[in-house]
């Protein structure tokens, strides 16, 4: 599996990050060591064979592109409240060729009308920085 690692690093490293970030929505594209170091941990605590997994923020869609390619999870959901950085996620699941156990959905989690009744095994969110509470800002 060493080789394969190393193939999906690079197929990473490939990804499209954010061209413009936005501030307030603490936009960031985590590295492709990082994802990969990420999901191993889950992996050996919880396992991400078979497992549905949601990525709060996905943002440009490194962690749930890495734990899709890396593992074998029965379904990876992306949630995102900006538009723009779900465009670029769908272009990275392609590129990556792992859209067919993906879905994205535009939410602004912290709306009280979204239906949380949905469960899932493992939840990854990129720890946020603490710029002001300002959604849908530039």
């Amino acid at each position: 599996m060493p080789g394969a690692k190393k193939q999906i690093h690079w197929m990473l490293d490939e990804l499209e990050g954010f061209e413009t970030p936005k501030i307030k929505l603490e936009q960031y594209a985590t590295s492709s060591e990082l994802a990969v170091k990420i999901m191993e941990m889950i992996d050996e605590e919880v396992g991400l064979e078979g497992a549905k997994l949601v990525d709060i923020g996905c943002g440009c869609g490194m962690l749930m592109t890495s734990a899709a390619a890396l593992y074998e999870p029965q379904k990876v959901v992306g949630v995102d409240v900006d538009e723009d950085a779900l465009t670029v996620c769908k272009r990275n699941l392609r590129r990556a060729d792992v859209e067919e156990i993906c879905e994205l959905r535009n939410v602004d989690v912290l709306d009280v009308g979204v239906p949380k009744n949905e469960e899932f095994d493992v939840a990854v969110i990129n720890p946020p920085f603490g710029t002001k509470n300002n959604i849908g800002g530039e």
